[in-house]
């Protein structure tokens, strides 16, 4: 069944069941669920997040593993676990853009150097297109990020659009802790963006503060952040 969008907004921030569904390929543990996260903690950092974002209702989003307060005890390991949307009509949009926050941890295990990647892509009903990789070098930061990207700079809205992340944790022999999380998923019209969204849509930056007084800085990032 296809999601019905009102007013070309899709917001679901997981305090409801819209649906989204899983599937796993290899991976034993660290399965993708709609949850109050579990917090994880391992070289000194949170692995997996304590809180879900701060500013939405609710306390539940989408995570890779509740099972374990270990930060290797319900990781993803040895596959992979991928999460998709309900399927989206963007047919009717004008000008349609994505906008989430993700979680991403891929820390090293036993010395092993972090060599993993999250992605996240979009699927028109034919063909897949990457919206963004996440390396395990850039996923240190351990926080909630949030990003915008226009649909059309990805592939044409089509009426059978899907979003899906896709975390694992795959080379043999170089095992690493590897947390992710989604939360406060939105397709909005480019009109209803704030020019904040427009500019870190269109070059990447981030703009602070946020409300303004008149003064705005602007942060370049080079890769991730």
């Amino acid at each position: 069944a296809v999601v019905t969008i009102r007013n070309n907004h899709y917001y679901d921030d997981f305090v409801l069941n819209y649906n989204w569904s899983t599937t796993v390929s290899g991976a034993s543990s660290g399965l993708w669920t709609r949850a109050v996260t579990v917090a994880t903690f391992a070289n000194g950092t949170t692995a997996n997040p304590d809180f879900d974002l701060p500013d939405d209702f609710g306390l539940k989003c989408f995570v890779t593993g509740v099972n374990s307060t270990s930060p290797n005890g319900d990781d993803v390991d040895n596959g992979t676990v991928t999460l998709y949307s309900p399927q989206m009509d963007l047919s009717a949009y004008t000008d349609p853009y994505l906008r989430y926050s993700r979680w991403y941890y891929d820390g090293a295990l036993n010395g092993n150097q972090p060599d993993d990647t999250l992605y996240i892509k979009l699927n028109d009903g034919t063909r897949t297109a990457i919206v963004e990789a996440v390396s395990g070098t850039q996923a240190g930061i351990n926080q909630w990020v949030e990003k915008v990207f226009r649909v059309s700079d990805i592939m044409p809205p089509t009426s059978s659009m899907r979003f899906i992340v896709e975390a694992s944790d795959l080379t043999i022999g170089n095992p690493n802790i590897v947390e992710a999380g989604l939360d406060r998923f939105e397709v909005v019209e480019g009109t209803q963006l704030s020019v904040f969204d427009l500019a870190q849509s269109a070059l990447d930056v981030s703009v602070y503060p946020n409300p303004s007084n008149g003064l705005l800085y602007l942060v370049f990032r080079n890769g991730d952040g």
